[in-house]
């Protein structure tokens, strides 16, 4: 058995959009911590999970991927 997970970072979804309307101070403020400056959609957060889902990564256990175009790296100290 593996235990892996995924970390999200801002997706965009109907409820965010919902909340956050495109351009909105808002939306830059959640942008302004994604070094990638893109929300993820959720086709790549299943596309990852699906991956880890997959025979491909039937060595990889106990792990966290950060699929969030690059918030974790900008709060990482390494």
């Amino acid at each position: 058995m593996t235990v892996n997970a995924v970390a999200r970072g801002p997706t965009e979804t109907e409820l965010f959009r919902a909340n956050n309307m495109s351009g909105s101070a808002d939306e830059m403020r959640y942008l302004s911590g994604v070094l990638m400056r893109q929300f993820g959609t959720l086709q790549e957060i299943a596309a990852a999970i699906g991956f880890l889902l997959s025979d491909d990564a039937g060595l990889i256990a106990g792990q966290t991927l950060h699929v969030d175009g690059g918030v974790w790296i900008g709060k990482a100290s390494f």
